[in-house]
Formats: structure tokens, sequence, C-alpha cells
């Protein structure tokens, strides 16, 4: 008797395990995943970068990319198309890649890939230090790992930033 309540007890657990799974898939499906950020970009599409990046090259590739739509916006004629394209920038690029990202769409892009590295992801992961610079010039966006870094703070503050 104790060996079949043992496997009752053990196809029962299967069962809701597989019920719970298939919720889990279907909720997924009908929600965007805690990975997908969605920007409004006022063309009535929502656009995101596809936070999937798991080591620090890829988020670097990955702001790379953004940075070159908002320069391609400052300076179309410089443009010369995205040199390190990855599955991060897929959906961005299909919108913007041919006016430009706007500087308010670029830096809540660049926030929420922060945010998605510096919590989601163990350890905690930051971009590389020219990128960091970079968003820090064109954005005055500051990153933790910079915290009292004097060059980094003099690049913020030359930033010119119409958005919060």
């Amino acid at each position: 008797m104790g060996v079949k309540s043992n496997l009752f007890r053990l196809k029962i657990t299967v069962a809701l395990g597989v019920i719970v799974n298939s919720v889990v898939l279907a909720l997924g499906a009908i929600a965007p995943s805690a990975s997908q950020i969605l920007i409004d970009n006022n063309n009535s599409s929502d656009v995101g970068l596809r936070l999937t990046f798991r080591n620090a090259q890829d988020y670097t590739n990955c702001l790379e990319n953004v940075l070159q739509l908002y320069q391609k916006y400052q300076n179309p004629a410089e443009f010369t198309g995205l040199l390190n394209r990855n599955k991060c920038i897929i959906d961005v690029a299909q919108v913007y890649e041919s006016a430009g990202l706007p500087q308010c769409v670029a830096l809540a892009l660049i926030k929420e890939a922060d945010i998605f590295a510096t919590t989601r992801l163990r350890p905690p992961m930051f971009p590389a230090r020219g990128i960091r610079a970079r968003v820090a010039e064109n954005f005055g966006y500051p990153y933790e790992v910079d915290e009292g870094d004097e060059e980094m703070l003099m690049l913020r503050q030359q930033a010119t930033i119409s958005c919060q």
C-alpha cells in the first residue's frame, strides 16, 4: 500500500507540474517577457531591445548599436550602417535604422539595459568603459561602476539632454 500511495503522489506531482508549466507558457505568450523592454516611439508601434545578453561583450555590442543609431539621428550623412548588429537590436533597427534613434528613446533603452544587467544578472554586468564614456558624454547617464570617477563625471556634465 505504501508504494502505491507514493506512486500516486508522484503522478499527482508530475500532473501539477505539467499544469503549472502550461499556465506559465500560456501567460508568457500573452504578456511580454520581463526581458523584452518595450518603448513607445509615438508611431503607434512598440519596439524594444531583446535583452538576451549574458556577457559583457554582447552587452557592449548591444549598446554600440544603440549609440550608432542615435548618432545617425544626429548626423545622418555620417552613418555607414550597424557594424555589430546583434539579436539585442533587431527590433529597434527595423524601426529606426532609416531615420536614426531619437535621444529620449536611446536613453530609455540604455537605462533599461542597465537595469536588466545590474538587477537581473548575477554577477551584475557593465558595458566596456569606452561605451560607458560615450553614454556619459551623449546622455549624461551614470553607471554605478563609475561612481567617484572624475573623468566620467566631467563627461556626464558635458551632456546636453532634453528628456528625463
